[in-house]
């Protein structure tokens, strides 16, 4: 909102920019060390609509087929914020040029109950030695 209480049109950069939160993702994983965990705080809710969704990635990599599980099992993940905020708009090239793409593990381990997850989301651009589509195919 801006200060005179007005909204931005839906079709203005920063309105559009900020539509990549949208995107399903996990904060930060474009980053080396991504973020430990996430809060979130409403300063304004809709009568309707506007949950907000978290997803168990320790369950989705639970359910995987075994097969599966042992074809990702040391993969490494590419994780990009320019790749992911891109698809919604474009990304200025100061704030892209500090945020360097980042190798992640596709299959991590929680140290404290050794359990592991699938760790991706709209910023996993592509596996480390693999080529775009056999990526997509495996991410998506």
């Amino acid at each position: 909102m801006l200060e005179d209480g007005s909204k931005r049109e839906g079709t203005h950069p920063n309105t559009l920019y900020q539509q990549g939160n949208e995107l399903w993702h996990s904060d930060s994983s474009f980053r080396d060390i991504p973020s430990y965990l996430s809060i979130n705080h409403a300063y304004e809710v809709p009568r309707e609509g506007g949950e907000t969704e978290f997803s168990s990635m320790r369950i989705a990599y639970q359910r995987l087929p075994e097969e599966t599980k042992l074809r990702i099992e040391g993969l490494r993940c590419i994780h990009d914020y320019v790749y992911s905020r891109s698809q919604v708009a474009p990304v200025d090239a100061n704030h892209a040029a500090s945020l360097p793409p980042v190798e992640q593990k596709l299959v991590r381990t929680n140290p404290a109950n050794k359990l592991k997850n699938y760790y991706v989301g709209s910023h996993a651009r592509s596996i480390v030695g693999w080529g775009g589509i056999k990526s997509r195919k495996l991410l998506d």
